[in-house]
Order: C-alpha cells, then structure tokens, then sequence
C-alpha cells in the first residue's frame, strides 16, 4: 500500500502544479505558493507543539509494575515508560489488547497471548509452545509435535477470509477455528513451518488503478494546452 499512497501524493502535487500554471500573475503564483507553504508550516509546528506539550506533562513509570499498581494517566491515556523485555511483557499483561481481538477469541487470549504463543491441540486443553516471528502483514509459526495431530489451533488470529497459507512452503486452504484461530489439519509429528500472509488484493487493486486513472488524465493535454499547441502550428489559420 505504499506505492500508491506515495503514487497519490505526486498525482496531487502535479495537480497543484498545473494549477498554478494556468495563474497569468506571477506575483499571484508567488502569494499562494507562499501562503501553502505557510499553512502547512504552520500545522506541522502545530501537531508537533501538542506533541511535545504532551510529553512534558505526561507521567514515566520506569519501574516495574505489578498487579496491585495501575498506570499513571494524562488526558485519558495510560503512560508507561518501557526500557527492557520483562517491562515489554509486563505491559502486555496489563493492558486491554483482548479489545481488539474477535469476540470468540477472549475465552483463549490467556492461552495463546502467553510469552511461549501456546498452540491448542484439537478439542483439548493440552497445549504446545510455538516459536513465532512476526513481519509486515506476515508471520511464520514454528511448531514442533512429537505425535501427529489431526488438527491444532495456532496462535493467530483470523479476521477475515483475505490470508495465505503455507505449511511447510506448501499452499493449504485457510481454517478457523470457533475460537477464531488459524486451524492446520494433519500434522505430522516433527518441526513445522506455518508462513501466514494477509493480502487483501481487491482494495490494493482499487487504489492501483485509481492511481492509474489520476496519472492518465493529468497526461491527457487539456482543452487550453490543445489549443495553445494548434495555435502555434504554421498550418493554425483564422478567420
């Protein structure tokens, strides 16, 4: 998606461009480049001031908390400053990040959200540690069964249908469980390699070919430019 956000900001500042270009009055040109550049000057120093106004105020707990203590809050937001992994993982214990998950995930957030990602075999309570390596809407799972399990659920959540599966380097379709989490079926005993990737290729389409749309018609030449251009031709006669 960062192709065409950046493709969008070169279709806008063109766009810009032109209009400026079709402003006869240089000095008019001058002023309003002068009052954007102003404006937004302006807003950034202004984002970056609350930003920094923030900060100051805000509370920094560098010790470590435990479950009798509560964050200190500024303006509705809980402050924690994180200076190690055990702060890291003590932080992740606290906060409320089972709000984002799906509904039917909470009964088993404790379970899979630990440091060692369990992974659930079957219907079962028994669980087995999974090694997990996280990237840019992508995750690779390692798991290592010492029986074959006809299916388990992994520590991954599933939102929708818009992911790719991998076991092994091999395509398999995509399983939920009604935990909603990511179900394999058929393992074999042995370490396993799960890869999950999420493409959503229908809203990276739209905004692909939106962009491409933007950029053929700012290179179609206008009614002015057409008109400009046959007027400079030799063959160009009036009336």
């Amino acid at each position: 998606m960062i192709f065409p956000q950046f493709f969008l900001t070169v279709i806008f500042s063109v766009a810009i461009t032109e209009l400026l270009e079709k402003i006869a009055s240089r000095r008019l040109r001058g002023s309003l480049v002068a009052v954007i550049l102003l404006v937004t000057l302006l807003l950034s120093l202004d984002v970056q001031h609350n930003h920094i106004k923030f900060e100051i105020s805000s509370p920094e707990i560098n010790y470590q908390l435990s479950k009798s203590q509560g964050f200190s809050y500024h303006k509705g937001l809980a402050w924690y400053k994180i200076t190690n992994q055990y702060e890291y993982e003590n932080l992740m214990g606290h906060i409320g990040v089972a709000d984002y998950l799906p509904q039917k995930m909470r009964s088993s957030f404790d379970t899979v959200a630990a440091p060692e990602h369990y992974a659930i075999i079957g219907n079962t309570n028994v669980v087995i540690p999974t090694k997990i390596q996280s990237g840019p809407n992508q995750a690779t799972i390692s798991i290592d069964g010492q029986n074959p399990l006809s299916h388990v659920e992994l520590p991954f959540a599933i939102y929708n249908t818009h992911y790719r599966v991998t076991l092994d380097g091999k395509s398999i379709p995509l399983s939920k469980s009604h935990r909603s989490l990511l179900i394999i079926n058929h393992i074999s005993s042995g370490p396993h390699k799960i890869h999950v990737v999420y493409q959503n290729f229908l809203m990276t389409g739209a905004v692909i070919l939106l962009s491409l749309f933007g950029l053929a018609m700012l290179m179609m030449p206008s009614k002015q430019q057409r008109l400009d251009e046959s007027k400079s031709n030799p063959l160009y006669k009036t009336s």
